[in-house]
């Protein structure tokens, strides 16, 4: 979600929710990510460094154990 239009409906998430993002995406740049972390409430915003665009194929071991850390609580 890179459009800026739907920031106001951010707020409206209840779920915790995790924002894994690639420090290179070139795609979504990180100051998206940024303002989806600043709209939703209960987010956390982790950078995964050297990665682009798809962390989940790019980085695999550490998108998942990202994942399994933020499902772990």
């Amino acid at each position: 979600m890179h459009s800026l239009t739907l920031r106001h409906l951010l707020p409206g998430i209840a779920t915790p929710t995790l924002l894994a993002w690639g420090g290179e995406d070139a795609i979504t740049p990180i100051d998206s990510g940024e303002i989806y972390q600043r709209a939703i409430p209960r987010s956390r915003l982790v950078v995964i460094e050297n990665c682009g665009h798809m962390p989940e194929m790019e980085k695999p071991t550490e998108f998942a154990g990202l994942i399994e850390n933020f499902l772990a609580g």
